[in-house]
């Protein structure tokens, strides 16, 4: 019951060129964070600041608390559903953030975001299991690297200097 050479391969192609657009996505909102809330609150660019980090850290903190709780939930159902789960349910609260009408609603969608999100975590981990040929620096590489453009000289998020 073991996956091919060029299945698994096709597998992580897959799962590489998924990860470069939900990760791409999801870091192209970030520099302009302060802008969209200080033109919601008709705030000062210092006071939208403060909030963007809010939001930012709100993600975070309800990734931290809800990874376990994800992770107990793929052991009983399965890893490719999470996957699913993560970056359909966290684009689909990134598009609600766009239509909120108040920065509370920003910070709590924020935070929902990171409840449902987790992708990088969700994409490695059917990796590990149907590796044929253990290649885990390869496998690790195709899931992470769609951060790179994050990190990336001519990226958005470079040239604001955020990170």
């Amino acid at each position: 019951m073991g996956m091919t050479s060029e299945s698994w391969r096709r597998n992580l192609y897959a799962i590489f060129i998924a990860e470069f657009i939900v990760i791409t996505s999801f870091s192209f909102v970030t520099p302009f964070m302060p802008l969209f809330l200080q033109e919601l609150g008709s705030l000062a660019i210092t006071d939208a600041a403060f909030w963007a980090g809010i939001a930012t850290s709100a993600s975070g903190l309800a990734m931290f608390l809800s990874a376990p709780i994800w992770g107990i939930i793929a052991d009983r159902w399965g890893r490719k559903p999470m996957v699913l789960r993560a970056m359909f349910g966290a684009g689909a609260v990134l598009a609600l953030t766009g239509l909120a009408s108040n920065i509370y609603y920003v910070v709590g969608l924020r935070f929902a975001q990171g409840l449902l999100s987790g992708t990088v975590a969700a994409a490695s981990a059917p990796g590990g299991i149907h590796d044929p040929q253990r290649q885990d620096a390869l496998r690790h590489g195709a899931s992470h690297g769609g951060g790179v453009p994050r990190y990336n000289p001519g990226s958005p998020t470079r040239r604001t200097g955020s990170r």
